[in-house]
């Protein structure tokens, strides 16, 4: 965890700012069937989940089958049928930061033929969310660049105040959503009728949206995609020789449309300016050597399922 003074104009000029710990935001994995007989398992289970009163049907535009279902209080999103070719036969959803891997386990006995070893085996993660607060800032105080990405597109709130930034892609296998969380939870406890306490402190979360399309297993082998970003403080960049103007392009069309204007030269110079108004609390290398551990319940849930096996 490192921290920075943040020196700003802004309201909480003088904030500490507090990186805390890599989180699994979302989690999901699709499963295949191997044969009729397991498909229609499946279906039954669903179906019985379904009934439960803990569990709502809801629309899915790839599965003709889907159910919510409060697991130990938390969603997990079961999947199955899918409407297009090509797509394996069921789904899973949940927020491992909410509720771990290894706490899901007796749900995936419950609906898979050959219970949750069906699914460490046969399984394969579509996308997985790597997430980090960092409290005592907001979007607006920073400026993102991403190496290698072409689109980003920003979202404001009244007064035209930067709220949440896409960088890349939805189609892509790697994309950034870097946004208010405050403003997030205000927006989801008017939405659901909920009464969630917020934060005190502004937070800013950059996530790191995947898509590793491989197993459990292999999890851990993932490349640190943090690395792809360059975060500078947008006060210190506004005060520079001709930054004030480009940032404020950026502000409107985002940063990659607005560096590929940029001649050779003047590239080579805001480089450098970033360089030198770069947060310093920001440290991909740092933030990433807690992924091994996150990625340790899915490794102990497989050897769980071997263990499991081997006692049958």
């Amino acid at each position: 965890m490192t921290v920075e003074y943040v020196l700003s104009n802004s309201a909480i000029s003088g904030t500490l700012i507090n990186v805390r710990p890599l989180i699994i935001d979302k989690f999901s994995m699709t499963v295949a069937a191997e044969t009729v007989q397991e498909e229609e398992y499946i279906k039954e289970k669903i179906y019985l989940l379904a009934s439960n009163d803990n569990s709502i049907w809801i629309k899915a535009k790839q599965y003709e089958l889907s159910v919510k279902t409060w697991f130990l209080s938390q969603p997990v999103l079961i999947q199955c049928i899918p409407k297009q070719s090509g797509v394996r036969f069921s789904r899973i959803e949940f927020n491992p930061s909410k509720i771990g891997f290894r706490k899901v386990l007796p749900l995936l006995d419950f609906i898979y033929y050959g219970g949750a070893d069906t699914v460490v085996s046969n399984g394969i993660v579509t996308r997985i969310d790597a997430a980090v607060d960092i409290e005592g800032l907001t979007p607006e105080m920073i400026v993102i660049k991403a190496s290698g990405f072409r689109i980003a597109k920003n979202f404001y709130r009244s007064g035209h105040e930067l709220e949440t930034q896409y960088i890349g892609g939805k189609k892509g296998l790697l994309s950034f959503c870097v946004y208010d969380k405050v403003e997030q939870l205000k927006k989801q406890n008017l939405k659901f009728g909920h009464s969630k306490p917020l934060p005190q402190i502004p937070v800013t979360r950059i996530e790191a949206r995947i898509k590793p399309r491989m197993k459990l297993c292999e999890l851990a082998s993932l490349k640190n995609p943090f690395k792809r970003l360059e975060i500078a403080n947008y006060s210190s960049l506004s005060k520079t020789a001709g930054g004030a103007i480009f940032l404020n392009a950026v502000r409107h069309n985002g940063f990659p449309a607005n560096w590929a204007l940029l001649t050779p030269s003047d590239k080579k110079r805001f480089s450098k300016i970033m360089g030198i108004s770069k947060c310093l609390w920001w440290s991909p290398e740092k933030l990433w050597t807690d992924w091994e551990n996150l990625v340790v319940e899915f490794d102990t849930a497989i050897v769980k399922t071997e263990a499991m096996q081997l006692t049958a």
